[in-house]
């Protein structure tokens, strides 16, 4: 006699890239024991789920934002696992580790002045916004915060951008000192803030650099230029949160479960690549390496694109980055095999050959030295990392 599948009802928004990545998580986890099947109710993340009324599964996935919702969901009496709303049995990213990625990317850029841009009082925004303000004490920075919320708008999960926000942020922005960098609270505010700075015609990456988060790729790419954000690792989010339902419809013990989860990291874009450089050649030059590095260009291309001497071009090179502009081409093109190697399943012969370099072994070679370990084993630990890639402490 074959086991019967479990009945899961999934409240889940499918309008996002972050819903749409924790529905992948939760269906790779259910593929790997092929033990259950879905109801998925369309709505939106304030929508009521009139479906609660009559579910009679064996278990429910939801992230919802409302305390009507929430009380249907407990009052279906089954097993379920909620990933929004604060009195539910939570599991999340952690703020704390997505506030240290964007801090240590800030530092990357050289810049001074740290800022933090939100809209809106729900309390997932409050908790970034205290994240940024506590990481910034500990570093011993003064930060700029705009925070601001309407009496409509306080506790609404996605806040709506009002004009009546418009005075405030255009005073903010002109008197922040620049240059600075901004972590938005998620990619949808870095995109208003991105309008509100092409206003005042304050250039971006230049005078102000903008760090989203939630990487919805649609709307960094989007964007102009597009926008850097920080992955929080929603499919790794979804496959936990369907492993921790499988644990309570197995009557097991979850006490000691972990409730947060490490984000993936900072997906770099042209919102984020500030040169923080006086020399207008040099910032051509650089912006020309990022650009093209991958597509296997050389010194000599880059002394055509500026018309510096090779000698010229070296010295400007180490006194405003520290090393060569080789080795700068080297490094650009050994970050996007990063990035290659941490998000898809190429071989590292194809790796080798997006990321510009012409033969896999001498790509080997300088991956191992620059760091420390062999494209496949630094792609193992990636993923060793990322199936591990939980704190194990409670939800904050």
């Amino acid at each position: 006699m074959r086991p019967r599948k479990n009945k899961i009802l999934l409240l889940i928004e499918s309008s996002t890239s972050y819903g749409r990545d924790i529905l992948q998580g939760i269906s790779q986890y259910a593929r790997e024991r092929n033990m259950w099947y879905f109801s998925l109710e369309p709505r939106g993340i304030t929508e009521q789920a009139p479906l609660l009324r009559s579910w009679k599964g064996q278990g429910i996935i939801s992230r919802v934002s409302d305390e009507k919702t929430f009380r249907m969901i407990k009052k279906v009496g089954c097993p379920f696992v909620e990933l929004l709303y604060e009195s539910g049995i939570v599991l999340r990213t952690s703020d704390d580790d997505i506030i240290k990625m964007a801090m240590d990317h800030f530092r990357s850029l050289h810049v001074e002045h740290y800022g933090f841009f939100s809209y809106g009082g729900a309390d997932w925004i409050q908790s970034r916004r205290l994240a940024f303000e506590k990481e910034c004490t500990k570093r011993g920075i003064t930060p700029f915060i705009f925070q601001h919320q309407l009496a409509n708008n306080a506790k609404h999960v996605e806040p709506l951008w009002s004009v009546d926000y418009e005075k405030y942020l255009l005073k903010w922005l002109r008197t922040i000192p620049k240059p600075i960098a901004i972590l938005a609270v998620n990619d949808h505010q870095a995109v208003q803030l991105m309008n509100y700075c092409r206003e005042l015609s304050l250039f971006v990456p230049d005078s102000v650099a903008i760090l989203g988060i939630n990487n919805d790729s649609h709307l960094c790419s989007i964007s102009s230029p597009t926008i850097s954000s920080i992955d929080p690792n929603a499919r790794h989010l979804g496959y936990e949160a369907a492993a921790l339902l499988d644990k309570k419809m197995q009557g097991l013990d979850i006490s000691d479960y972990p409730k947060l989860i490490l984000p993936l990291g900072v997906i770099t874009r042209e919102s984020t690549e500030t040169l923080n450089i006086d020399h207008p050649d040099i910032v051509q030059a650089v912006r020309f390496i990022r650009r093209y590095a991958t597509q296997g260009i050389r010194v000599t291309d880059v002394l055509e694109e500026v018309q510096l001497s090779n000698k010229t071009l070296e010295r400007w090179f180490k006194k405003t980055l520290g090393h060569t502009p080789e080795q700068e081409i080297i490094r650009v093109r050994i970050e996007y095999a990063v990035n290659l190697l941490k998000t898809t399943n190429m071989s590292v012969k194809m790796i080798s050959e997006l990321s510009g370099f012409n033969k896999e072994q001498y790509f080997v070679q300088v991956f191992r030295r620059i760091k420390g370990k062999t494209p496949g084993q630094f792609r193992k630990k990636c993923l060793t990392e990322k199936k591990e890639g939980i704190k194990l402490k409670g939800a904050n």
